[in-house]
């Protein structure tokens, strides 16, 4: 599922603009993607998640273009761990660690998140759970 999902990034949204809504009571990050080369919408919901860095131009319009997106499942425990450490995390129990999906944007603006629980759909397509 998850090369089906590189394909989509490296296709549609590379070339895409992008509306980022947060929901801090459910904790859930919500992407949505509208790229130039599709007539519909790619969805990528988080929850769960560690991580949520966002740096936008200040002179950049109220919609985000997406120039390149990457979502990676990292399951190797040094690497979750060294994850966690760029974020301020140094407490933590490495024997419960979960894999996570790393999603990194860069374009009008920097995005990088990391969750423990990732589904993505297209258009009105089903959902695909990856975490």
């Amino acid at each position: 599922m998850m090369s089906n999902l590189q394909e989509i990034c490296k296709i549609l949204l590379n070339n895409a603009d992008l509306t980022l809504s947060v929901d801090g009571v459910m904790g859930i990050i919500k992407l949505e993607f509208y790229p130039a080369t599709y007539d519909g919408v790619v969805t990528f919901i988080c929850s769960n998640y560690s991580r949520l860095n966002f740096r936008k131009s200040v002179d950049d319009s109220d919609g985000i273009f997406v120039g390149e997106t990457q979502a990676t499942t990292i399951e190797d425990k040094v690497s979750i761990a060294k994850l966690y450490e760029e974020d301020g995390w140094f407490e933590y129990n490495q024997k419960e660690m979960n894999p996570v999906v790393l999603i990194e944007i860069e374009g009008g603006a920097m995005l990088s998140i990391v969750c423990e629980q990732f589904s993505w759909q297209q258009g009105t397509g089903p959902v695909h759970k990856v975490l």
